[in-house]
């Protein structure tokens, strides 16, 4: 095991450790904690290490369903957006557009 301030490292994090570890806040580690691998001694909540990487590594993979694709491809598809974005605002502005002449006042 390391040692880190003169204090063993532990393969199990309190919560305040797993918010730091993590870099968010207790909601979100309360709302997960079902699907952690959790311990309870006495009245301290202890969260293994390993089981908060699984679960960050889950989550990514779910957040950015472009993992699988290279750099290149991401950045054709990227451009293949924006283009197709540009389109349809030429084509919101062309239907804001006044289809008619403005009308003469009769002398």
């Amino acid at each position: 095991m390391e040692r880190t301030d003169d204090v063993v490292a532990s393969p199990y994090l309190t919560v305040r450790e797993a918010m730091e570890y993590l870099r968010c806040g207790h909601t979100l580690i309360y709302r997960v904690i079902d699907q952690l691998a959790v311990r309870k001694i006495g009245g301290k909540t202890l969260i293994r290490r390993d089981s908060l990487d699984a679960f960050v590594e889950a989550r990514a993979f779910k957040r950015n369903p472009n993992h699988h694709m290279s750099k290149e491809a991401r950045a054709a598809r990227a451009k293949k957006i924006a283009k197709r974005n540009a389109t349809l605002t030429k084509e919101r502005r062309a239907k804001k557009a006044p289809t008619s002449a403005p009308l003469k006042r009769a002398a």
